[in-house]
């Protein structure tokens, strides 16, 4: 009964010293208003004194409650951020509460969450909705999950840079991100960046691709061309000392964009006039790149001043 729960369990810990979390504990499967009830049953004295432990109980009991509801209506108003860092575990571990932090942009708050929720999918799959790179506090249990990675690849290519290296070097994976992502290749497993099919790829669709590539990738005069040609990048800066020096691949890279010129390895391409002249047509600065004898070229000079006035 009741009585019992109170008199053999509960009143023997106040007796003894307990304290009021210990106490709430062995009544958790009843409700206060039964305790208090059987309480009746107990002389004035012993009444009293187990009124003030339960009391005491009670208001452990409640106490989250009301300080998730506070916690919640300070979200209005307040710093959500200092709010939820400072706030109890118990409430970091409440799910509604991380949710309701985050509102619609806060994605990221999920580094305030308890190790559980950082493990939630539901919880992950919305952070990452919101803020992307939330995708760094998931749990690396999430990070190492394949569907979970290909989710968050699909919001930025970058969060693969939080993924489980495994998973950095899974070639479909890559593959699929950087089809859409081309600079992501970035986060690649160092295998994958010295793999040329899946980096040619890459550099067709971000010539700054060409960055992430093993050396011996940046040196392929085929695929230097290929990015070079890219419709985003400036690939020339990332190519090897030896294609630098190449004038075909210079003159490729400088009709495509004149700033090229200022990554040619050599004085002989500097002055060579073909290629000054290529450069300035597009981006008149260039001619602070070209040899002393170019500078006073009298068609040179006209060009880069009417280019850039």
């Amino acid at each position: 009964s009741i009585l019992c729960l109170c008199v053999v369990i509960v009143y023997p810990w106040f007796v003894m010293g307990a304290g009021a979390g210990g106490i709430q504990r062995t009544i958790e499967s009843a409700s206060d208003e039964e305790l208090r009830k059987a309480l009746e049953e107990l002389s004035p004295e012993e009444r009293a004194r187990m009124r003030a432990a339960l009391d005491a109980a009670s208001a452990i009991k409640s106490a989250p409650k009301s300080g998730k509801d506070e916690l919640l209506k300070s979200f209005k108003d307040g710093d959500v951020w200092t709010l939820l860092e400072e706030a109890p575990e118990e409430l970091r571990n409440d799910k509604e509460v991380i949710m309701a932090a985050m509102g619609d942009d806060n994605g990221c708050l999920l580094q305030f969450a308890s190790a559980d929720l950082k493990n939630d999918r539901e919880l992950v799959t919305h952070a990452v909705k919101l803020s992307y790179f939330a995708f760094e506090y998931a749990s690396e249990e999430l990070r190492s999950d394949r569907d979970m990675v290909k989710f968050a690849t699909g919001q930025d290519g970058c969060t693969l840079a939080y993924a489980s290296d495994k998973l950095k070097a899974d070639r479909e994976l890559v593959l699929d991100m950087i089809r859409k992502d081309g600079i992501s290749l970035k986060y690649a497993a160092e295998s994958l960046r010295a793999d040329r099919d899946l980096v040619l790829e890459a550099v067709k669709l971000h010539g700054d691709a060409l960055e992430c590539a093993s050396d011996a990738l940046r040196n392929d005069r085929d695929l230097v061309l290929e990015a070079i040609n890219a419709p985003e990048g400036l690939a020339i800066q990332y190519a090897s000392d030896d294609l630098r020096a190449d004038r075909e691949v210079m003159l490729a890279a400088i009709k495509k964009k004149g700033q090229a010129l200022r990554w040619a390895n050599g004085g002989k391409l500097t002055a060579d006039r073909e290629l000054v002249l290529e450069a300035v047509r597009t981006c008149g600065d260039m001619l602070s790149e070209a040899s002393s004898e170019l500078k006073g070229d009298r068609e040179i000079v006209l060009t880069a001043v009417k280019k850039d006035g």
